[in-house]
């Protein structure tokens, strides 16, 4: 058996490139407004809960923190979010949406569901016993 073969019949490698591949597709739709899958993800949980700590943000999106401090940076580059520290504890640091992050959500959300049934086409009608198997797996493990 050739190494490839061992590899590329894992299931762990089969989802990652699943992973690349979607997260790709759902980036081109969302190209237009300038975000990415990741920058929707953190608005949304920011849209939700007004405030969050960047721990926070990171425990619920299930990312690392160094990968959710440089996210932010950038989105805050981008006007999107503001840092500022929590008055009842200096030592923690506050994220929320600006105007502009607000706006980017709203218009996000459109794209997400048109990207959604872009790719339920693609998949012949499957999205949602694909996404129920992702999300049992996801649980399951």
């Amino acid at each position: 058996m050739e190494h490839r073969e061992i590899y590329s019949n894992c299931l762990a490698f089969q989802l990652t490139q699943a992973r690349k591949k979607v997260f790709a597709w759902y980036g081109n739709f969302l190209k237009p407004l300038g975000l990415t899958p990741s920058y929707v993800y953190v608005l949304g949980v920011l849209r939700d809960k007004e405030y969050a700590s960047p721990s926070e943000i990171s425990h619920l999106l299930e990312l690392e923190r160094p990968t959710i401090t440089t996210l932010l940076s950038r989105m805050e580059r981008s006007g999107l979010v503001n840092r500022v520290s929590n008055p009842s504890n200096r030592r923690e640091i506050l994220v929320s949406l600006t105007d502009a992050g607000n706006e980017a959500c709203d218009k996000a959300y459109p794209l997400l569901v048109e990207a959604d049934k872009a790719l339920n086409t693609l998949l012949n009608g499957e999205f949602a016993q694909l996404k129920e198997q992702v999300e049992k797996l996801n649980r399951m493990l």
